[in-house]
């Protein structure tokens, strides 16, 4: 390798990642209400835990939603981005903490190769892909996040092996702090904190060393998850205020080998795809250099540690999914009962995005550093070829290439923008024309999400919690019983998992975003009309016409739309 090109490789390339995020986030600001986000299990739940924290805060229960929801139900995912929600509107808040995210996914994933390899170029690759992948940002660092975490871990070992000044451990420990407030126990803390705890102590057994940076990581992880997770540690301890839906889950497990092949294709849950499916490539191609070439030099043989110990974890961590996601597991957790039967306890998945980009740089590194000592050109012609699968794949599926598309179509793009989700303008002339305070009254939702009129300010009978009381699980299947009962899809779905409470109708299955280009119309609904008015329900926010309406009670007040908006809205008063 020349000495340009090692001078370059050396170099801090961290400041071009600026460039990059401003460069991610241009769409992004130049659309504004019109960007564009991954809704499914984002902008239409997750997001409201954050609303109703900074709206509400303090309060136990969410009088809002599904008459009352507890708030210990609906926490959100990251407790220190509620402060952006109190100080800005959602969306404002949401950018900034999409912002956040992808920041800390670009440096975290860069600091890691350029720390572990001491290559700039490769580091900076694999810190643009990290920071491209789709990730969801209400659940803050709890995906993308890891690698600033494993960061500050390496600096501490470092500052503590080598004795150095204890200043020094000032921007490490703020570092996992921050990541302790911006990531979740539940979703991924507990597994990080196992994984931290069993290093440490495999290292002790087997090296006798007493890895003080990696213990003082590991208490300080704890003690900020403990203070943020109060409620939870409570509830192991004393008994729960209600009986959660969670209760009556019916889980459905996966044969073994077909959930090996679903994390070794795309990763665990729909959370955390990692797009890794070129990695493979670079992985073998590394593989076949370092064992050609492992005696050839000391650096090969600390990239050849590195990479076996990334594959250990992540095929460890894929037996463990796989296991229990597999039948006999799925079938004793649907006979307990508390928090064994809720937990997660396969959410080591949610590591695999980090352990794959960490895996592309080590290989990359290997490929990079081999074959540029012989020709500079064949390596970056070699390194591209490898890199630009990945990126590509991921570019295609990222948040910046939808708000791209939606600059370059419009509403033709197919996609939701924020705007056309929770159609605001709409959502003001419904409650001008209903003329009262919003809290004096509740409203339900038919064919559209509940989120909207929730975000508005409406207080709503139905809605999406992953957690909420059984008796109002039953209390609203009272409601749509007769309906679902002709639609063995919907009435499991309900019944044996039952987060989304939503008006479901036996016609349409699971599917309730029924745009205004479709002029949905629907009829001989078999909803229990007065049970709903049992539960305070004054309107029906309809995004279909309900044709026979006059048949159950319903009196038509008007129907609202915008350019702007997804829906058109028939109000019905019962």
């Amino acid at each position: 390798m020349n000495k340009w090109l090692e001078k370059m490789d050396t170099k801090h390339l961290q400041w071009f990642g600026i460039a990059l995020i401003a460069i991610l986030m241009a769409p992004i600001l130049y659309l504004g209400e019109g960007c564009i986000f991954d809704f499914h299990d984002q902008l239409d739940e997750t997001i409201l835990s954050y609303v109703f924290a900074a709206r509400y805060p303090g309060a136990e229960v969410y009088e809002q939603m599904m008459s009352g929801v507890p708030a210990e139900g609906l926490k959100p995912s990251a407790v220190l981005f509620v402060l952006l929600y109190r100080l800005f509107s959602p969306l404002v808040a949401f950018k900034l903490q999409y912002l956040v995210v992808i920041t800390c996914a670009f440096y975290g994933m860069y600091g890691c190769i350029k720390k572990l390899t001491n290559s700039s170029i490769v580091a900076f690759l694999c810190g643009t892909a990290f920071a491209m992948l789709p990730s969801r940002p209400v659940y803050g660092l709890s995906v993308v996040g890891v690698p600033l975490l494993v960061l500050c871990i390496l600096e501490l070992k470092e500052i503590f092996e080598q004795k150095k000044s204890k200043k020094l451990m000032i921007v490490p420990t703020i570092g996992i702090v921050f990541f302790g407030l911006t990531s979740n126990l539940v979703l991924v803390g507990y597994a990080l904190l196992i994984v931290m705890g069993l290093i440490w102590l495999l290292e002790f057994i087997i090296k006798h060393k007493k890895d003080v940076g990696l213990l003082y990581s590991i208490l300080l992880l704890g003690i900020v998850y403990a203070f943020t997770n109060l409620d939870l540690i409570k509830q192991l301890y004393t008994k729960a205020s209600y009986i959660s839906h969670r209760e009556e889950a019916v889980y459905f497990g996966t044969d073994f080998w077909d959930s090996v092949m679903q994390m070794l294709k795309q990763g665990g849950s729909l959370h955390t795809y990692s797009y890794h499916l070129f990695i493979y490539i670079p992985f073998l191609l590394a593989i076949v250099i370092l064992v050609l070439k492992y005696k050839k030099n000391e650096e090969n043989k600390k990239l050849t540690k590195h990479i076996i110990f990334t594959v250990l974890l992540m095929v460890l961590i894929i037996l463990q999914y796989s296991i229990l996601r597999g039948h006999t597991v799925a079938a004793i957790k649907s006979e307990m009962t508390g928090m064994l039967k809720s937990f997660q306890f396969e959410r080591f998945c949610w590591l695999m995005p980090t352990a794959w980009y960490l895996l592309f740089g080590f290989s990359l590194v290997t490929i990079w550093k081999n074959i540029g000592k012989k020709s500079n050109i064949l390596a970056i012609i070699v390194v591209a070829a490898l890199y630009l699968p990945t990126i590509l794949y991921i570019a295609r599926s990222s948040t910046f290439y939808q708000n791209i598309n939606q600059i370059r179509k419009g509403n033709e793009s197919g996609n939701m923008s924020w705007e056309n989700i929770y159609s605001e303008d709409v959502m003001s002339e419904i409650e001008a024309h209903i003329g009262r305070e919003m809290s004096e009254y509740k409203v339900a939702s038919l064919g559209m999400c509940p989120v909207v009129p929730l975000m508005h300010g409406f207080y709503t009978i139905d809605g999406y919690s992953n957690n909420y009381p059984l008796d109002y699980k039953h209390e609203f299947r009272e409601i749509i019983e007769e309906d679902i009962k002709d639609n063995y899809q919907i009435e499991a779905y309900y019944d044996n998992w039952g987060s989304r409470v939503y008006l479901f109708h036996s016609e349409w299955g699971t599917y309730y975003l029924f745009s205004k280009k479709a002029n949905a119309q629907v009829e001989n609904l078999q909803f229990d009309f007065d049970k709903i008015r049992e539960l305070e329900c004054e309107y029906i926010f309809s995004a279909v016409e309900i044709t026979d309406a006059e048949d159950y009670g319903l009196t038509l007040e008007g129907s609202f739309e915008s350019e702007s908006s997804w829906w058109r809205i028939w109000v019905y008063k019962l």
